[in-house]
């Protein structure tokens, strides 16, 4: 998703830029190590990534968000990786959200555009996004899921309403979507 991102902002600039913007990405003020990587992308990515994307979850259906917060501890998920936590940065937060039930997958797969970000919500403690994706528009019209299948090993494209039906580790969704100006801050010099 990451690299896509970041083949997406550069594609009409430069190879030199893709390795500053995908670092702006993935890693807090674009510093790349273990540490100050985006690894919750409700708590960390999401938030480092304001100036890419914005969430349009509640925008796209109203009526059928639901409310879901889970507790993340980051510097727990750091100190079990052997690394030590950024202090007050990586303490336990509880993120809060309003995601789209899976089950009404028919209702939002319309209201879906190309190159919308999909990040499914796990239904466990400790992590609250499991799984993300790209929503993508097959000629037909059918909106389909590009995303990395552990099970294929590879990038799929699937029908969206069938993945939602047959992803039950997920209770939904949250829906986040490019915005048109999108560039690093700090990367200005790079833009044209």
């Amino acid at each position: 998703l990451e690299q896509a991102l970041a083949l997406a902002l550069t594609a009409p600039r430069s190879e030199r830029d893709f390795r500053p913007v995908l670092d702006a990405i993935r890693y807090a003020d674009g510093r790349a190590s273990f540490a100050t990587r985006n690894h919750y992308m409700s708590r960390d990515w999401a938030v480092a990534n304001g100036w890419l994307v914005s969430d349009v979850t509640e925008e796209l259906a109203p009526d059928l968000t639901r409310a879901v917060e889970r507790r993340i501890d980051r510097a727990a998920f750091l100190r079990g990786h052997g690394v030590e936590p950024r202090g007050p940065a990586d303490e336990p937060r509880v993120v809060h959200a309003r995601m789209l039930p899976r089950e009404a997958a028919g209702q939002i797969a319309p209201l879906l555009a190309a190159g919308d970000l999909l990040f499914w919500v796990g239904k466990g403690d400790g992590i609250l996004v499991v799984h993300t994706g790209l929503a993508v528009h097959a000629p037909d019209g059918t909106v389909l899921l590009r995303h990395g299948s552990s099970g294929a090993g590879r990038v799929v494209d699937e029908p969206f309403v069938d993945y939602a039906a047959r992803a039950t580790f997920a209770a939904g969704l949250l829906v986040y979507r490019l915005r048109e100006d999108a560039w690093p801050p700090g990367l200005e010099g790079r833009k044209r």
